[in-house]
């Protein structure tokens, strides 16, 4: 070995550059770094590049002693430069470094982790000129068996971070292609790289990368299903900062954007998929039908297809869930309600099976929802009443009533004729909030025209009970029992008429609403005529 060989380093350098000792090493790693600032400060620059290029085919060496040499010697030389100096070398500096990220020797990648931190610090924002090239192999030794070198690519990672946030102009499209590329990779480690580099530009003002969801959005929600907590949780972050960010700019997705992300949260609303991924999909959802309405039209039966089952699907029984997928409808139904119409046989029949819910919450904006509908001048005539197999007398005095008001009292009937709990854990809930929601003498009439085709006694006789403990006590029938009480109009006079017939079912209940409606002579004779009628428990504690 001469001095010629490796000049301007000298031949001893070389020796104790490449020794495998550390120590030695470190020690010649200044000898490079005088060497180089005093070309440099001599303005010997062509013996400085060839200084470069030896450290470089020390890199490029098959002798691993040698390598290790390269990579710090060429820190040194970064060093010996300074700010100032040094961004002009960059690419001499960084580019025969980055294969030894993929090499097989550990501490040659966790070496090239450190020479190349140290000159990041040095280059600053100019090293972003190589940054394709950094970034891969970051995101490559993050996944690394060896604590150490990942330890020391996060070091490395969190300086090309602040670098780049550093340059409010660098160009963004490099990074998110780079993302693009290697959104759908299944490693943890990797996935986390991702989602934190995600989370810092979301979260930096002079960035805008809303327009780039429709790219990554799969990648992202089905990072979702991810194992790791920690992976989920930032992935849900990640999510979330980009939602916010359209929310407050949605005129940063194109209409073909918009249309590539409804397609891709339909996809993640199927039963297949994560429970977290399901449930922020029908979020997400939501708010586009509150962000674009009429412009998602051509694409609300793909919307319903994907929403529907989420509000009966046992693994989605979260309230919120529920709640997100009944307000996705209802702004539906604010925004374009003539156009939910159309689909109403399939989405009709999931509301009445809601209406058995265990959440408050969730029950009464179902009921909210199903009130909507059923006073909607938008609905077309969709519902045949003459397939509900009442006999004409009934179809004639419901005639003026809403078809849906009428289907929804059916099958309501039938929930509480087939679940008994249901009617007394929720009845008088239920029947409180329609009477809120809707007009009480119209929900009062079609309930009792109904019943009074009901065959089964004992399930009519716990509906009237239900009924007139609501109509006797409720806030919100006020101005109905007024209204019984004067019998102004033939309106009131028919509605009564109606509730008396029913009302017969329960004595008791009978002699109450002669009481109210002040027709005392008829009280009278019920009360006389309540000797006949066989005193059971029953009895006595609707007496009570």
């Amino acid at each position: 070995m001469s001095d010629g060989q490796y000049g301007p380093i000298s031949a001893g350098i070389i020796r104790s550059i490449t020794d495998k000792s550390y120590e030695r090493r470190k020690a010649a790693a200044l000898d490079v770094e005088k060497l180089v600032r005093d070309l440099y400060n001599n303005n010997q620059l062509s013996q400085l590049e060839r200084c470069l290029a030896v450290l470089a085919e020390l890199i490029n060496s098959g002798n691993s002693n040698q390598r290790k040499g390269g990579l710090i010697g060429m820190a040194a030389s970064a060093i010996a430069l300074g700010n100032k100096n040094g961004p002009p070398y960059t690419a001499k500096l960084v580019e025969p470094i980055i294969p030894c990220f993929l090499d097989a020797d550990l501490q040659i990648r966790y070496y090239a982790c450190e020479s190349l931190y140290n000159i990041a610090k040095i280059c600053k924002t100019q090293i972003l000129d190589h940054f394709g090239d950094i970034f891969d192999v970051l995101w490559r030794v993050t996944a690394d068996a060896d604590t150490n070198v990942r330890s020391g690519a996060e070091l490395l990672n969190r300086l090309i971070v602040e670098t780049v946030l550093s340059k409010e102009d660098f160009d963004i499209a490099i990074l998110m292609a780079l993302i693009r590329d290697r959104i759908y990779t299944q490693t943890s480690s990797n996935r986390r790289f991702i989602l934190e580099w995600l989370n810092t530009i979301t979260t930096t003002p002079f960035f805008s990368v809303c327009n780039y969801i429709s790219e990554i959005s799969d990648g992202l929600f089905k990072m979702l299903g991810e194992q790791a907590p920690a992976v989920r949780d930032l992935c849900e972050t990640v999510l979330g900062n980009f939602l916010s960010g359209i929310k407050l700019r949605p005129d940063a997705l194109s209409h073909e954007d918009k249309i590539q992300m409804i397609n891709v949260l339909v996809v993640h609303t199927h039963e297949n998929e994560p429970f977290l991924a399901r449930k922020l999909s029908l979020i997400w959802l939501e708010e586009f039908v509150k962000l674009y309405k009429e412009e998602l039209l051509m694409m609300l039966s793909t919307c319903l297809v994907g929403i529907l089952p989420s509000i009966v699907e046992h693994e989605l029984r979260a309230d919120a869930t529920r709640v997100t997928v009944l307000n996705w409808i209802r702004h539906l139904h604010s925004s374009m309600p003539g156009q939910l119409f159309v689909h109403m046989h399939r989405i009709f029949p999931v509301l009445l099976n809601t209406l058995s819910d265990t959440s408050d919450e969730v029950l009464l904006l179902d009921l909210f929802l199903i009130s909507n509908i059923c006073q909607s001048e938008s609905a077309p005539d969709q519902v045949d009443i003459s397939t509900f197999g009442l006999d004409e007398e009934a179809l004639k005095q419901l005639s003026h009533i809403s078809p849906f008001l009428i289907k929804f009292a059916l099958s309501l009937l039938e929930m509480f004729r087939t679940e008994p709990s249901l009617l007394r854990e929720r009845g008088v809930l239920i029947i409180r909030q329609l009477c809120l929601l809707l007009e009480p003498a119209q929900i009062y009439r079609v309930i009792c025209i109904l019943l009074e085709r009901e065959s089964k006694h004992s399930f009519a006789q716990e509906m009237v009970s239900t009924l007139h403990g609501v109509l006797l006590t409720a806030t919100e029938l006020f101005i109905l029992r007024d209204e019984l009480r004067a019998l102004a109009s033939e309106s009131s006079r028919s509605l009564f008429e109606c509730i008396f017939r029913v009302w017969s079912n329960r004595p008791i209940a009978l002699l109450g609403l002669c009481l109210l409606s002040q027709h005392y002579q008829q009280a009278a004779d019920v009360a006389l005529l309540l000797s006949q009628v066989d005193i059971t428990f029953d009895v006595i504690l609707e007496i009570n």
